[in-house]
């Protein structure tokens, strides 16, 4: 998200070491049509919550609402975009 960001903003992104960064603005702003990422890892803190890749969606944890608590699933859920 921050590469779309400084893209945003008119800056250029620091080319002295690595970012890990896809410029996403012609997605956001609907010029394109697929997401530069075929895949993405949701972190919280230490604990991966999901992984999306392509049309997959796979989900580690149950939690609903911010403040609920978010215990593990039994097995992964998993499902199509």
């Amino acid at each position: 998200m921050s590469t779309t960001l400084i893209s945003w903003a008119g800056c250029q992104v620091p080319g002295d070491r690595v970012i890990d960064g896809v410029d996403q603005g012609a997605f956001f702003c609907g010029e394109q049509d697929r997401s530069n990422r075929q895949g993405f890892l949701f972190w919280n803190g230490d604990k991966l919550y999901g992984v999306k890749w392509q049309n997959f969606k796979t989900v580690f944890v149950e939690q609903r609402q911010f403040f609920d608590p978010a215990p593990p699933v039994a097995n992964p859920a998993s499902s199509t975009c």
